[in-house]
């Protein structure tokens, strides 16, 4: 089945989510919003336009304007450099967090979600 037959078929609360990462509603409710197969009932498609998202409850506390203009932080910056700085003056292992694609939990949700260009 292809993406926009998975897309096209969504139905709203029936996505599968990997059933070992704890989500909050607002993030459960933004991801089945966007991916509302009808135009008129999708995020950002109901007559706001990237507003509507902007102001969509899960970005609450988010500021767009710096995001804009290049001056936010990233959220995890000053945790990110301390644990760079005790990785280098210790010479610890494993205190970073894993590296990308080194995921173990619960794949099931991803399955045939291989690739964009193809399932897996």
């Amino acid at each position: 089945m292809d993406i926009y037959a998975r897309i096209s078929s969504h139905q709203q609360g029936a996505m599968p989510l990997p059933s070992d990462v704890q989500l909050s509603d607002d993030v459960v409710q933004l991801l089945n919003d966007l991916l509302a197969p009808s135009p008129v009932k999708r995020l950002g498609c109901r007559g706001a336009g990237a507003e509507e998202i902007k102001t969509y409850k899960w970005f609450s506390g988010f500021s767009w304007g710096e995001c804009a203009s290049g001056e936010m932080t990233a959220p995890h910056a000053e945790l990110c450099a301390q644990l760079l700085a005790t990785a280098e003056q210790t010479g610890a292992k494993g205190c970073l967090p894993e590296a990308a694609g080194s995921y173990t939990g619960d794949e099931t949700w991803y399955d045939g979600y291989g690739s964009f260009t193809g399932l897996k």
